[in-house]
């Protein structure tokens, strides 16, 4: 009989495998292994590659089950064990070269059930586990009830060695179905068997996957992670603390529950990503109390600084189920004890009555005889709005400690990244500063918002900090007045600063001491070129840096056809793209990252993108804050945004004029107009009624709205295209390196993957589009498409996965219909008069987590039919094809209203001479 039978596992992972069982080949005593290889229904090589070792190898077993998951392949491998002991191999993982002996040999030794080995990670650093002070003193035994109790944090299966009579009546051991089952079946096996082995060395090789889809990778995404992991803490809970007489197995289990929850509590409650209505926190609170009711706050409240979290723990300690769903205090006054802010509610724990302020500046307005600076006061722990009823002053302290003082008006600021509702509201800040007062003499002001509570007037400074994007604005005052962003990101004004100190002050920003600083000598190259390039009053005009197909291309080309420009265009675009070569055919371009293209940007006029120009114009070495916080004093240019869709959600966060601040932004509709006015607080002379310069061309392609006639000597078009989803694919400007990779696991486990891989392989949809001779092309948005390798390949040429190089506006005037979820190249479509299909399966979701709700209401079917299932979605195809593809008279009267600025003789000529202009 072996030794050991050691249970691999298996699903889809075909590169790593061979190098798994290699490593059990290696074992000093592989002769006394028997290894069962559980195929779990890989659909890769995987199954190719066992078989050849099971082939090759007498002690290597394979063998096939349909698939079930992690858990229902080591349950299926337990019944096939027939060794004194059991291990665990995940089948992406390593054992050292004496894991299994040493092991083995520990446990005989000291007749234990259990024995644990090191564990590290590779080829990332191993974290500093809670588990990990155990090692470096030698072997040890430890008795779970005298001590040992983080050992309990260390319940994976595979660094261990079990004694398998303690496996044999669990038939499932591991549950399936759920998350956390290493858990869920190790630590009632630790504490049943009380005395531990714990080997002091590395018996396991954890992979941490580049591409992040390692098993154990990131659990705070899921919402049933949490649901799983409350089931987890519930299962240990009721055995293990109500029925347990041993206090330190209490001790540790209840030390388990409240360190390793934390984590979920802490997403539950801090993380925007993470989304649980109140209902749902209603119900966790239910479900975890009886838990938290018997431990005490003291313990708790040391594991967060946090108001928010001490007080949910509060909440759970004290059974307030209200407090615990709704934990930010809702404050409207503050008042000051001892130099701390305090709420006039008051709870038996003073630091829950305590309020966290800062105040963030955001945008900075130079006017003829006045400076306003705009921001937003926060709290990390309550809820704070304009109807706050302290007055704020914004204080200016000399360098003589004098200080001036002006009033802050406060507003409900709509833009705020932090609004996640239509209807919730906070507290905006605005204040002018004259720029006679402080323009007297050569002088440097500390700018700090100051709070009063009006019944004693006392004012307490609170943190005001600059925005990470406000370097922007440091060349952007006068001649007299400049702007400084401290390393701490503390704001300073600066008077009349004399030659002397601007010299210094440039030199401090070019050299460190005798070492040149990062930037250093790009200044220096800006300093000698820019009197020159300043003269050509030079206009930058971008999108992406590897396309030249949307707006800015179309606005470009355009330009280059205009005589007596009192400006000079260039195109940017990386210099080894297509883009970059097509650009060249109608102008002047400039190479990304070159330093032409750092020294242009640097002394341009103007920059004009359809697309973020902070994120797609910066040079890539810099991050967006990094390029603003090393150049942001040397940058005068306006920027245009030319959009590439046109607004109808409410994004106005990424858009607004008090927090980016385009000089110009190009508008198609009333309703689009108001909302820029209403929440992102453009006003007119900043807003370009020109509809959009790449609808010029699609003014020869619109249709007649006569049905068409079908026939198989004319293949007609359908063009699929949905947008992106936060999460599961990074954007490309933050893709980083050559090696970087996308995780395809999140992005397979979505409902956006399962509902467009189920509806380009639909039977009934394919049919009915053979029948007519209509082609349906999937070409999902630019961030989506380095996923498009893991759809499914439809099994019908009239199903057509459209390669990602291809150009966006040839496949909308070629296509007859558009599906989409929420892209805007809907306008396009409809500007042509084509019919759109909205597959809006997620709406409830989109609207949650993605974009705010605007000005359209899908629900009312104004621009098309909007539908949530794989079946209406069929059907609607088959209505167009039987409406030859028109649009109904309503949807007409829409298209007119939605696109009037569009429907005019030269989008173009209005942009141009807008930008002329400045």
């Amino acid at each position: 009989m072996s030794k050991i039978s050691i249970i691999v596992p298996i699903y889809n992972v075909e590169d790593y495998l061979a190098e798994a069982i290699e490593s059990l080949i290696a074992q000093t005593i592989f002769q006394d292994l028997d290894i069962l290889l559980i195929d779990d229904g890989s659909q890769d090589g995987s199954t190719d590659i066992a078989k050849d070792y099971a082939k090759k190898y007498s002690n290597i077993s394979y063998y096939l089950k349909e698939n079930g998951g992690l858990s229902s392949a080591r349950n299926h491998g337990l019944q096939y064990v027939e060794s004194k002991y059991t291990m665990f191999l995940d089948s992406d993982d390593m054992y050292t070269p004496q894991a299994c002996e040493h092991l083995y040999d520990f446990a005989e030794e000291n007749n234990l059930d259990i024995v644990v080995g090191d564990l590290v990670t590779f080829p990332t650093e191993t974290p500093k586990y809670e588990w990990k002070k155990y090692y470096g003193n030698g072997n040890v035994v430890i008795d779970l009830t005298v001590g040992g109790e983080d050992l309990l944090r260390n319940p994976s299966a595979c660094n261990k060695i079990f004694k398998t009579e303690i496996l044999r009546d669990k038939t499932e051991l591991f549950p399936v179905g759920r998350h956390f089952e290493d858990a869920f079946a190790i630590i009632p096996l630790m504490i049943d068997s009380k005395r531990i082995g714990l080997l002091d060395e590395t018996i396991y090789l954890y992979r941490q996957r580049d591409n992040g889809t390692s098993i154990m990778d990131s659990v705070f995404t899921k919402e049933k992670n949490y649901y799983d992991y409350i089931e987890l803490i519930k299962s240990l809970y009721t055995p293990f603390v109500e029925g347990q007489k041993v206090y330190q197995i209490k001790f540790a289990v209840e030390k388990f529950i409240y360190k390793t929850f934390h984590g979920y509590l802490n997403n539950i409650f801090l993380n925007d990503e993470i989304v649980f209505d109140d209902l749902a926190k209603a119900n966790i609170f239910k479900q975890i109390q009886p838990i938290y009711q018997n431990i005490s706050y003291k313990l708790l409240e040391n594991l967060s600084n946090h108001r928010v979290i001490k007080t949910i723990y509060y909440a759970l300690v004290t059974n307030d189920e209200a407090l615990f769903v709704n934990p930010q205090l809702i404050v409207n006054q503050i008042i000051i004890r001892d130099g701390v802010l305090t709420s006039p509610k008051h709870f038996e724990i003073p630091e829950i009555n305590s309020v966290h302020l800062y105040a963030s500046i955001e945008r900075l307005i130079a006017r003829d005889d006045e400076i306003e600076l705009i921001g937003e006061i926060l709290s990390n722990n309550a809820i704070i709005d304009y109807r706050l009823q302290n007055p704020l002053v914004l204080q200016l302290k000399d360098i003589e400690d004098k200080t001036m003082e002006f009033p802050i008006q406060k507003f409900n600021k709509l833009d705020s990244p932090y609004l996640k509702q239509e209807e919730d509201s906070n507290c905006g800040i605005k204040v002018s500063i004259p720029k006679a007062l402080i323009n007297k003499s050569q002088n440097s002001f500390e700018i700090a918002v100051c709070i009063i509570e009006e019944a004693t007037q006392e004012r307490k400074h609170i943190a005001t900090l600059a925005h990470g994007l406000f370097h922007r604005f440091k060349g952007k005052v006068d001649r007299q007045i400049s702007l400084d962003v401290l390393p701490n990101r503390t704001v300073k004004l600066i008077t009349n600063a004399s030659l002397k100190e601007k010299l210094i002050h440039e030199k401090n920003k070019i050299m460190d001491h005798s070492k040149l600083r990062v930037g250093g000598k790009l200044r220096l190259m800006h300093h000698a070129t820019n009197w020159a390039l300043k003269k050509k009053n030079i206009v930058l005009v971008a999108e992406r840096p590897d396309t030249f197909q949307d707006n800015s291309a179309a606005f470009f080309k355009y330009v280059n056809t205009q005589p007596n420009k009192k400006k000079n265009y260039y195109y940017l675009a990386d210099g080894q793209s297509e883009a970059y070569q097509e650009a060249q055919k109608y102008g002047k371009v400039i190479p990304k990252d070159s330093i032409r293209h750092f020294l242009y940007l640097l002394s341009a006029d103007t920059l004009v993108n359809s697309y973020d120009p902070d994120s797609y114009m910066r040079p890539s070495a810099y991050s967006k804050p990094e390029f603003y916080r090393l150049f942001g004093d040397l940058i005068h240019y306006n920027r245009v945004f030319l959009q590439h869709g046109v607004t109808y959600n409410n994004v106005v966060q990424a858009i607004s004029n008090y927090r980016i601040g385009f000089e110009g932004i190009v508008i198609t509709n009333k309703s689009e107009e108001a909302l820029l006015k209403r929440n992102a607080y453009y006003n007119d002379n900043q807003l370009i009624p020109s509809g959009f310069s790449r609808y010029q061309r699609l003014k020869e392609n619109i249709r007649s709205n006569e049905a068409i006639q079908f026939d198989q000597s004319q293949e007609r078009t359908i063009l699929l295209m949905p947008t992106w989803r936060k999460g599961l694919a990074p954007l490309s400007y933050d893709r980083k390196g050559e090696d970087f990779k996308l995780d395809p696991t999140k992005f397979l486990a979505s409902d956006y993957y399962h509902f467009y891989n189920d509806l380009i392989n639909n039977k009934e949809m394919i049919q009915a589009l053979e029948e007519q001779n209509i082609k349906l092309k999937f070409f999902p948005h630019y961030e989506m498409r380095d996923l498009l390798e893991y759809f499914d390949q439809p099994q019908s040429d009239k199903i057509e996965i459209v390669p990602k190089e291809k150009n966006v506006q040839d496949l909308l005037i070629e296509c007859d219909m558009l599906i989409t979820d929420y892209s805007s190249v809907f306008f396009d479509v409809l500007f042509m008069k084509k019919p759109v299909l909205f597959t809006q399966f997620d709406i409830d979701d989109f609207y949650k987590k993605h974009y705010k709700k605007g000005y359209l209401d899908f629900e009312k079917n104004e621009l098309g039919k909007s539908v949530s299932t794989i079946e209406e979605t069929v059907q609607e195809i088959k209505n167009n094809i039987e409406r030859g593809f028109t649009v109904s008279d309503t949807v007409l009267k829409n298209i007119a209203y939605y696109l009037e600025y569009a429907y005019q003789d030269d989008n173009s000529k209005t942009i141009l001479d807008f930008i002329e202009k400045l």
